[in-house]
């Protein structure tokens, strides 16, 4: 029956050393108290009232519960990060994003294409249509100018016969 038991820190360890990114976290929430609360004047504010949220691909996710220490962070985050890596080297952490307590956080949404860009594409897909307006518009002044030398032709002809007449 004892088979069936483990040890509860067996487990943790098992799931720690299963989720390497988690073992990467725990000493990053130690450490984001302790470099934040060294800023001056604010630190020991800054660092109860933010917390490190998550951390993918070298960039840290940091919660704030006002914008106010979002501005304050953000004003200190090349600070923050020298700080960071100082402890930290073996994370590379290269940017921290901000955000406010209880709103959700998405991806960049991709940006939207400028005027430029919008009569360029516009442009690439209508060239063939243009292209056959002009060639249309090309002979029908072809046959106007061959109208205009029919006619001229005509006239000559009717000149020639009232004379003859």
């Amino acid at each position: 029956m004892n088979e069936n038991f483990s040890k509860a820190s067996d487990l943790i360890n098992d799931f720690f050393d299963q989720n390497s990114q988690a073992q990467k976290v725990i000493p990053m929430l130690s450490t984001w108290s302790k470099v934040v609360s060294t800023i001056k004047n604010n630190g020991l504010q800054l660092a109860d009232h933010s917390r490190v949220v998550d951390f993918k691909n070298g960039t840290i996710l940091v919660e704030a519960d006002h914008s106010a220490w979002i501005q304050i962070l953000q004003i200190n985050k090349k600070y923050i990060l020298v700080g960071l890596n100082r402890n930290l080297p073996q994370l590379k952490i290269n940017n921290i994003v901000f955000k406010l307590s209880g709103q959700k956080f998405s991806e960049p949404k991709k940006r939207e294409p400028t005027r430029a860009e919008l009569l360029e594409e516009l442009n690439k897909k209508y060239e063939p249509l243009q292209k056959d307006i002009e060639e249309k518009y090309e002979s029908k002044n072809n046959s106007n100018q061959m109208n205009k030398k029919l006619e001229e032709l005509f006239d000559r002809l009717k000149n020639k016969i009232n004379q003859i007449n």
